[in-house]
């Protein structure tokens, strides 16, 4: 689970786009653990939604530090999988959630604004 982020620190340069995937990738791969099909099914429809919203942030945001501080929230939360301390997974999953949310609703306040610049 740590692999798709620490992947993303040692690659240096990486596209939005690559992030996004990247993202993508853990957060199916958290989903998975849970080996519910209904729980895949359902993620999987977010997720494939949730992609241009992603990409549209990790472009806005792209700088190593940016990278750095994602790639240690994903990873704090596998760390507190493997070490069994629920509260701190959970804890760590409800922010990464909370944090998603808001960047979707700069996404989309960022899009809306361009279209007035057309």
């Amino acid at each position: 689970m740590r692999e798709p982020w620490e992947r993303a620190r040692e690659a240096g340069r990486l596209t939005g786009e690559d992030l996004a995937l990247i993202d993508q990738e853990f957060h199916a791969g958290l989903v998975g653990l849970m080996d519910n099909s209904m729980l895949d099914f359902y993620f999987g429809s977010i997720n494939e939604r949730l992609f241009r919203f992603r990409v549209m942030d990790f472009d806005e945001t792209l700088n190593s530090k940016a990278i750095e501080e994602v790639a240690d929230n994903h990873m704090g939360i596998v760390d507190a999988l493997s070490a069994g301390d629920r509260e701190e997974a959970v804890g760590r999953l409800k922010a990464n959630i909370a944090e998603g949310l808001r960047n979707v609703d700069i996404s989309l306040g960022r899009a809306l604004m361009r279209t007035y610049e057309l």
